[in-house]
């Protein structure tokens, strides 16, 4: 499990010039071994992680969110197979504890193959962005759900503009420092590392190049294809260094979940985050465009 020990050698690590990066997928690859050791002899249930755990993504305090795949779904699950040190979770969030994502081989394969028809129902972006992050705590999956998905996204592939125009609905915008203007709050899981995310998801989906790391995603993703290689450069610099502010401070203290006023950072990392900020709104925009003047239609149009 993430031991203090463990926590102490991260931060350690991260003040010797470790990537946030490395630090993300170590202390991921800790709290998913926690989990596997917490499900270990349960035949009935296959667990996937999903979220900041899938991505191998997860920083001290981040949530665990999860999906099951269960012949006896009714049943319930076992909470306490979630508490794993290191990480959160809620009771009202995405894990098993829900019945919508704890699920019969057949349920997933007939759910994935109607949120990906229908995205704007039932939840289906959100559902189909859970299980594009989703892996397999154990060994051999069956179903593998990213096959299903994959399978049901090249027979629906127009539910791809739902998932983009999913990522670029929501635009950061931290206003440049002007005097007697009281500074902006700004949530930078929220407003700036999501968005980059499911840029980098969408891309991964559409390419069918897979991973799940963000940074994985923009490097496989083929330059002119969806992205040009300017706009996958920019992407990968933003969340790499707004990935390192959350990092630092994961590391150093219980960070602060939720928007915070941006006079909170320092000097260096307030310019980082304007910048960041006027960088992904950016690219926000053209894809906007480039969605809107294709031969598809915006699934959000009339």
């Amino acid at each position: 499990m993430p031991t203090t020990t463990d926590h102490a050698r991260l931060r350690s690590e991260f003040a010797r010039g470790a990537t946030s990066e490395h630090i993300a997928a170590e202390w991921s690859r800790l709290c998913v071994d926690e989990l596997r050791t917490a499900l270990d002899g349960r035949t009935d249930v296959q667990v996937w992680v999903t979220g900041s755990l899938g991505r191998g993504e997860a920083l001290p305090g981040s949530d665990l969110d999860a999906l099951a795949v269960t012949a006896t779904p009714d049943d319930g699950f076992d909470a306490a197979a979630l508490r794993v040190p290191g990480v959160i979770v809620d009771p009202n969030g995405a894990t098993p504890l829900q019945r919508r994502l704890r699920r019969t081989p057949d349920e997933w394969r007939a759910a994935i193959t109607r949120w990906a028809a229908n995205p704007l129902e039932d939840r289906g972006i959100v559902m189909i962005g859970l299980l594009a992050d989703a892996r397999p705590v154990g060994d051999r999956p069956d179903p593998d759900l990213s096959e299903v998905l994959a399978a049901a996204i090249r027979t629906h592939p127009r539910c791809l503009n739902a998932v983009l125009s999913d990522a670029l609905s929501h635009r950061p915008h931290v206003r440049p420092a002007f005097p007697l203007v009281s500074a902006p709050n700004v949530d930078l899981k929220q407003d700036l590392l999501t968005p980059v995310r499911k840029i980098a998801r969408w891309a991964a989906l559409a390419g069918g190049t897979g991973g799940h790391a963000t940074g994985e995603r923009l490097t496989a993703a083929r330059p002119g294809e969806y992205l040009e290689a300017d706009e996958i450069a920019d992407l990968q610099r933003c969340h790499h260094e707004i990935l390192d502010i959350v990092t630092r401070r994961a590391l150093s203290g219980p960070g602060i979940d939720g928007p915070e006023p941006l006079t909170g950072f320092r000097p260096s990392e307030r310019a980082t985050i304007r910048w960041v900020s006027r960088t992904v709104a950016g690219i926000q925009r053209v894809l906007d465009y480039r969605l809107s003047a294709s031969s598809f239609t915006r699934p959000d149009g009339p």
